[in-house]
């Protein structure tokens, strides 16, 4: 939309879906990040952690769509698809990082489902280890 610049209109359709695509991916990276701690400390640093990378577009995009690179937009729209990258990577990395615990977590969600229906209940929980060296 911003290479091609059909209109102001389209322009400014396109970028307030863009950003609403943005602020509703980030609160749901917040589960995620939260199994992967422990106790209230690591949650409450986990949905910190989530939050401030989640703003980061509010804070550097005045800094990156100046008026002076208007109508077209072109290097401010290389510079936001380069953050896009750079915020995909991100996240795949700290899959990579902790895809042991998810499955660890999904694993004892099986566990504690088969057991509630024979009333009765699993008091394990998952032990993060994704950090640990020598893994």
């Amino acid at each position: 939309m911003l290479v091609v610049y059909p209109s102001n209109g389209a322009v400014y359709t396109a970028t307030l879906i863009g950003n609403a695509c943005t602020a509703a991916f980030f609160p749901l990276m917040w589960p995620w990040r939260v199994q992967t701690t422990s106790r209230a400390t690591g949650s409450a640093f986990s949905i910190g952690f989530v939050n401030s990378y989640g703003q980061i577009g509010g804070a550097i995009g005045p800094q990156i769509f100046k008026s002076k690179y208007a109508p077209r937009y072109r290097k401010s729209f290389a510079s936001a698809m380069a953050l896009v990258v750079v915020c995909a990577i991100v996240t795949l990395v700290t899959w990579w990082v902790t895809q042991q615990t998810e499955a660890d977590t999904r694993r004892l969600k099986r566990a504690r489902m088969r057991a509630e229906k024979d009333n009765m209940a699993v008091l394990d929980d998952v032990v993060d280890h994704d950090l640990e060296s020598g893994k």
